[in-house]
């Protein structure tokens, strides 16, 4: 895969049309799921690898989407690297997905379904309160509509997360 991101970062008006073509193909097939992996980044155990998505210019990609949003927005967040930035920094391809395809509730769903697949270690409902405070931290600041309407969403599923954890610790602490 390191041969694709060097490609598209030097030549993505040649691979990001293979790239399209391949995603309106079979979403089911193996080269596909690992081309969909590629583009999120952060597989690895080290959560070091990355997104090629990042080495295709934005405005590729969404002028893409725009040809069929209904079909390609859930998509791409679904796929892309899950990382939010504020509105003070760089913008992340989460955060532009948001702001130009958020009030699409299937696109919330796949960024919500997309920040949950990760990997931790210590007990989740710690895990999940950091995340808390770090989106209300997030929130605090946030001016995009969109953004907030998420940004709130995720609040809610991650406070039933912690509900959820902290019943399951109860019940295994009782054996």
């Amino acid at each position: 895969m390191k041969f694709l991101s060097k490609a598209a970062q030097a030549k993505p008006e040649v691979v990001w049309p293979a790239i399209a073509r391949r995603l309106g193909m079979q979403r089911k097939e193996s080269g596909t799921w690992h081309l969909l992996s590629w583009l999120r980044g952060g597989k690895s155990i080290r959560q070091t690898d990355k997104a090629g998505l990042d080495a295709i210019p934005a405005s590729v990609v969404f002028e893409w989407v725009d040809v069929d949003v209904g079909d390609r927005a859930w998509l791409l967040a679904e796929h892309c690297p899950p990382i939010i930035s504020r509105p003070d920094e760089p913008a992340t391809s989460a955060r532009q997905m948001l702001e130009c395809y958020g009030a699409i509730e299937q696109v919330r769903c796949s960024l919500h379904a997309n920040n949950f697949s990760e990997g931790w270690s210590g007990p989740a409902c710690e895990h999940y309160r950091r995340k808390l405070a770090a989106l209300d931290a997030h929130f605090e600041v946030e001016t995009n509509d969109n953004v907030r309407m998420w940004l709130k969403e995720h609040r809610e599923q991650l406070e039933r997360s912690i509900e959820r954890e902290v019943e399951r610790e109860l019940r295994e602490s009782e054996y």
